[in-house]
């Protein structure tokens, strides 16, 4: 009577095939998601410098206030650490004040940057 089937080589070969292709693709999907993370971590970065260049209220301790002129105020905000600097502002005519605000974005606290931005100011008062 002969029988009919699989040798023992040939599953192991089948088996080998299927292991190499199951760990290149989750190489590859790895490799896929550490592509994307650096691109979102950057425009989540900028939207939140621009939304903080021109309120840092979102930086500041609950029942805290911002003297604006030459301040510093660092937080976390969307998963990223920033830093924003205000320098004081020079008197420009009717009134007004121009002041330079600087946004730095880190993955964290001591992390890469990811973004800076900067941008002119105009307020009113003395």
């Amino acid at each position: 009577m002969n029988h009919r089937g699989f040798t023992l080589v040939e599953t192991l070969a089948c088996l080998l095939v299927l292991s190499l292709g199951f760990a290149a693709a989750i190489v590859l999907v790895a490799y896929g998601l550490q592509t994307v993370r650096l691109p979102l971590a950057r425009s989540m970065g900028m939207a939140t410098a621009m939304t903080v260049a021109a309120d840092p209220t979102p930086l500041l301790p609950a029942g805290s206030s911002l003297d604006r002129a030459g301040a510093v105020t660092r937080g976390r905000i969307n998963g990223l650490w920033v830093e924003r600097r205000e320098e004081p502002g020079e008197a420009l005519a009717g009134g007004l004040r121009s002041h330079l605000v600087r946004v730095e974005v880190y993955e964290s606290g001591d992390g890469r940057r990811i973004c800076s931005y900067q941008e002119r100011l105009l307020r009113r008062g003395p």
